[in-house]
């Protein structure tokens, strides 16, 4: 059975071969097949094989010549991108990148974030200062608001449940997480302090961005060479020549028209 499939799918193959060959080369059967006209279809043979490999050239030097010109446009909107992605981080930073959590806080690059029984609130590095207190059962964080505002968030030293699970938190470990978040307001401070400068150079970064076409201008300039260079080509108009004179020797043999 799967020979005779096989047989089967050969001889449709074959066929259809023979019908493209036909179409190729109208007419009677016999001046498609028969030796005796293979020096008129080796003819035909030639000048479509000029015509088609001069197309073939015009096409490969034209997408060539346009991937250039496509790559250069993604350059520049990467550039542009970057640059605007970087304007866009400065003038709206959002929290950051988280940076700690011990407790109720979360520190982030640019905010700390507090949860209690109320809610949760997000507070900005720039607006606040923190002190420490360390007591006999515990320690607490003191956050010192710019508007006179203070809040307290307690630490209890390690112990057990009356059930013997850990509960607490380590003494040294508060006051890791003190210094890392006054180390962070100083930071944020600093970087307030010199955003209108960085805002500004990035403003300008992304307008250079969107203002230099130099390399897509020069690819421009070049695929419209190249087009040019193709409609001046004197090669096209031998083998259009050359392939209607064949299509025409071929017609007062058969009768019948080759397609283009």
């Amino acid at each position: 059975m799967n020979v005779m499939r096989i047989l089967a799918a050969l001889s449709a193959a074959g066929v259809v071969a023979a019908l493209w060959w036909w179409y190729r080369h109208p007419g009677r059967w016999v001046f498609a097949f028969r030796t005796l006209y293979r020096p008129q279809r080796q003819d035909l043979a030639r000048a479509r094989r000029s015509r088609s490999t001069l197309a073939s050239e015009h096409r490969q030097q034209e997408a060539a010549a346009r991937s250039r010109l496509n790559t250069a446009e993604a350059d520049q909107r990467q550039r542009v991108d970057r640059a605007r992605r970087r304007l866009d981080t400065l003038r709206t930073p959002g929290p950051g990148r988280p940076l700690q959590r011990l407790g109720g806080l979360s520190l982030y690059e640019h905010v700390l974030s507090v949860a209690s029984v109320t809610g949760q609130r997000t507070l900005a590095l720039a607006d606040i200062d923190v002190t420490l207190e360390a007591g006999r059962n515990s320690d607490s964080l003191y956050l010192n608001h710019s508007g006179g505002r203070l809040d307290r968030i307690r630490y209890p030293h390690p112990s057990k449940t009356p059930e013997g699970e850990p509960q607490g938190f380590d003494e040294d470990a508060v006051r890791d997480f003190f210094v890392r978040v006054r180390n962070a307001i100083a930071d944020e401070r600093d970087f307030r302090a010199g955003l209108a400068d960085r805002l500004a150079r990035a403003e300008t970064e992304l307008e250079d961005a969107e203002n230099d076409t130099a390399a897509q201008d020069k690819a421009r300039a070049y695929l419209d060479r190249v087009l040019e260079q193709h409609g001046r080509d004197p090669r096209q108009a031998t083998v259009a020549a050359e392939w209607e004179a064949a299509r025409e020797r071929w017609q007062n043999l058969t009768g019948h028209f080759p397609p283009p």
